[in-house]
């Protein structure tokens, strides 16, 4: 669960550190700075339309519209077939409803993020081509608080002939240049599949991330045991373009 405010924020001596480098240095655009860094949007870590509430409520509304496709449906079987045809066509469109509730968080995922970034989210997918970009969650790798409700939502952009990585966040922004890394290594938890990532922002401060994606397949897994074989053939893309960015 995200912090209140940025004192309790895993971050917090993270955003000091780069404030401090920053100064009174203000520039257009915080990515030309020559450093890793991570610097807070607003006055709270959690700001504007979060993209887990959004995501929330599209799992809800999937519940709901089978709930209602099973009740409508529990009707029709008991009404006489002349008086019931709008009750067999009703359950069958709300359980496609239903359905492609569930599956709308992942397939529009980047674009919700983007949308709540707002006009950062459309600099950024505007410095190179959207393949070069992924959207994912980010949160502290030393315990399970990557949730719906997560410490920070992004967007990354692999400058790779830079080797640095760009992140625009709901709550925060980040610069991660492939000098100052110190670690990276696979991360997983739940059906969230990523990297637990570690990188200098000054010379006593090291800001710890785990960035990682919900996927789809892994939730899959999850559910039904019986296809633990296929978590072999499941690729860990946040790692992949994290190792050919930084290396």
């Amino acid at each position: 669960m995200a912090a209140k405010n940025w004192e309790n924020d895993f971050r917090y001596m993270a955003i000091q550190a780069s404030l401090n480098l920053i100064g009174d240095d203000i520039r257009e655009d915080p990515f030309d700075y020559p450093f890793s860094f991570c610097i807070p949007i607003g006055k709270k870590p959690i700001v504007g339309i979060f993209p887990g509430k959004l995501m929330l409520v599209a799992l809800v509304l999937g519940f709901v519209f089978l709930g209602l496709a099973a009740w409508i449906g529990d009707k029709a079987d008991k009404a006489a077939a002349a008086q019931s045809t709008w009750l067999v066509i009703t359950p069958s469109v709300l359980g496609i409803s239903g359905f492609g509730c569930f599956f709308t968080p992942f397939l529009l995922q980047r674009r919700i993020v983007s949308w709540c970034i707002g006009s950062r989210g459309k600099s950024l997918l505007a410095r190179s081509g959207r393949a070069d970009s992924i959207s994912c969650e980010l949160s502290r790798p030393d315990d399970t608080t990557i949730s719906i409700d997560g410490e920070d939502h992004i967007l990354m952009l692999f400058d790779k002939l830079n080797k640095r990585v760009l992140i625009e966040g709901v709550g925060a922004r980040y610069l991660i240049r492939s000098d100052d890394v110190l670690s990276i290594r696979p991360f997983e938890f739940m059906g969230y599949i990523g990297a637990a990532l570690s990188y200098q922002i000054d010379e006593e401060t090291v800001l710890r991330v785990a960035i990682a994606r919900n996927s789809f397949w892994k939730e899959v897994v999850n559910q039904i045991p019986i296809l633990l074989f296929v978590e072999k053939w499941l690729k860990n893309r946040v790692l992949e373009m994290l190792q050919e960015t930084l290396r």
